[in-house]
């Protein structure tokens, strides 16, 4: 059975890197034509990917927060490695879940408290500069009922 994946997702992004990082399949399709030039292997869920590879574990990774390159949402990914039958790393894989609709698949319930607030605070991952910003925890997203 396949899974089917539309606009009204969690998911805002699906995303293939090769080996080395470089990207090689997203969708949706990358507006910025920039964008197949990027190499992502400095993202946390890229190395996250990696580092299952090299523990000799088949799992996924949630990464730490970032801010997308391609659309400068707050996301975090759901990522795996991609692994050949002789168990090299030949890519990985990523859904990518924007703050906005990981708050919006939040429900929150306590009878007899009418005013709730809830965040999502996650570890800040590095730009592509190297920076974390000097942040050690990003706040990702908030909803009140």
């Amino acid at each position: 059975p396949w899974a089917r994946v539309t606009r009204d997702s969690a998911i805002s992004v699906w995303s293939v890197q090769d080996e080395t990082g470089q990207a090689v399949a997203r969708w949706p399709s990358a507006n910025d034509p920039d964008y197949w030039a990027r190499n992502l292997a400095y993202r946390d869920y890229f190395r996250g990917a990696a580092a299952a590879v090299f523990q000799k574990q088949r799992r996924a990774y949630i990464s730490r927060a970032f801010k997308a390159e391609s659309d400068g949402k707050l996301k975090i990914a759901i990522s795996a490695p991609i692994v050949s039958a002789g168990n090299q790393q030949v890519g990985t894989i990523g859904a990518h879940i924007a703050a906005d609709t990981a708050i919006g698949a939040l429900v929150m319930s306590a009878p007899g408290n009418k005013e709730h607030i809830a965040a999502v605070v996650a570890p800040c991952d590095v730009d592509r500069d190297g920076f974390a910003r000097g942040r050690r925890e990003l706040h990702v997203g908030a909803a009140r009922t």
